[in-house]
């Protein structure tokens, strides 16, 4: 005699499966769910606000009775600068024009500043934004000698200390073709 097992109704099975899997999906949904909702909650909001670096100089200069006394560069940016200047001296005549004519030459401060062979003076250091260069002239310059007049007008330029190329030359040796080392500026050496 064969005695039948007695097992459950195949209906009842099948919820017994579809059961346990609508629990593994609920265990599944609450688990990613509260995952994400530690997860935001750990991550807080970040506001990045980025200002490009201004390289703004301006030369102040001091003149008291046709004497120039003081040259100086002030740094208005918000980059440290490499600083170099052009010092043109010219003769006039009478009416203020430019004439013909030999222009005396000036004393130069140089502890402070170097002049290279591409008729630049170059000021020794990084200027700080806020900071002023020291005096160009180490003697006070007279506009006016033997008679004659002259003006002396000095065009400053200002580069980013640290910036370099996109092949990583220094930007002050790319643009200028001179470099700042050990406190004292030095021509690059052009490649052929």
């Amino acid at each position: 005699m064969y005695k039948r097992k007695h097992s459950a109704p195949r209906k009842w099975r099948n919820n017994k499966i579809a059961t346990m899997a609508a629990a593994i999906v609920l265990v599944m949904l609450v688990s990613v769910g509260g995952t994400l909702a530690w997860r935001t909650e750990q991550s807080k909001a970040v506001t990045n606000h980025f200002t490009a670096a201004t390289a703004d100089i301006d030369i102040h200069e001091e003149v008291n009775n046709d004497v120039k006394e003081k040259v100086t560069v002030h740094n208005l940016g918000s980059s440290p600068v490499y600083v170099r200047v052009a010092v043109v001296i010219n003769c006039l005549d009478e009416h203020g024009n430019i004439i013909f004519g030999k222009a005396p030459g000036f004393v130069l401060n140089g502890r402070n500043w170097t002049k290279l062979n591409d008729g630049y003076y170059y000021y020794n250091g990084i200027l700080a934004p806020g900071e002023s260069t020291e005096n160009l002239l180490d003697e006070p310059f007279s506009l006016v000698k033997d008679g004659k007049k002259y003006e002396m007008d000095v065009l400053a330029e200002a580069i980013q200390a640290g910036g370099t190329t996109p092949g990583e030359t220094p930007a002050v040796e790319d643009a200028w073709k001179a470099k700042y080392e050990n406190g004292a500026w030095k021509p690059v050496q052009q490649k052929p």
